[in-house]
């Protein structure tokens, strides 16, 4: 089983492998905290012409635990500034889904605005494909990106569009979150840019 990486010396030394220390600030939790820059694949929200001039969804009534969940899921994410309080026309209702540790996903539901959106339809990697390209293949890697989504800014004009409402207010993510229409299609071209140089060494791979 894979070890937690924690920002200290010795675990440099203990849970990463000698050969790949000079690397030991991809495995960084601090690192993940930090705001993306903005880049080429910032994730762009294009309504299409009959889109409303509001939404105003349902704000939840959750049992203290879901009430907490987000209270500390808010808080964490306007520290690392992916969120900002907002007076957009546009809200979104929050609630949470039980994991089975106790904790909780926190979920916006963005299907009032998702069937307004334009449709991106960038092609997304196909498993089978994938599969079956590892052949007679006997050594293999794969890697997990901390905060997936929050890695890709939403180019700041598009942010209200996109504002979802808790029981402490009205944010607006300035960072991608799960369940935007076109999500998987921006994750898509930004991890296509980040491995070009892999296919272009190792193109039969």
């Amino acid at each position: 089983m894979a070890e937690k990486y924690i920002d200290t010396p010795d675990t440099v030394k203990t849970v990463i492998p000698p050969e790949y220390q000079i690397h030991a600030k991809v495995f960084s939790e601090k690192e993940a905290e930090r705001f993306p820059p903005s880049r080429e694949w910032d994730h762009r929200i294009p309504l299409k012409k009959d889109a409303p001039d509001s939404i105003n969804a349902k704000l939840f009534s959750l049992p203290q635990p879901g009430h907490n969940a987000i209270q500390t899921w808010v808080q964490k994410m306007l520290d690392k500034d992916f969120i900002q309080q907002s007076n957009s026309r546009y809200g979104h209702s929050t609630f949470t889904v039980p994991k089975k540790d106790g904790t909780f996903w926190i979920v916006q539901d963005f299907r009032p605005v998702n069937k307004y959106m334009e449709k991106d339809v960038t092609p997304l990697p196909s498993i089978q494909e994938a599969i079956e390209g590892l052949g007679d293949k006997t050594l293999f890697s794969k890697y997990d990106i901390q905060e997936g989504y929050n890695n890709i800014q939403i180019v700041p004009e598009d942010c209200w569009k996109v504002a979802f409402k808790t029981h402490m207010g009205l944010f607006k993510p300035k960072v991608m979150l799960f369940g935007l229409q076109g999500a998987p299609g921006t994750f898509s071209r930004m991890i296509a840019v980040n491995v070009a140089p892999m296919y272009k060494e190792f193109p039969e791979n």
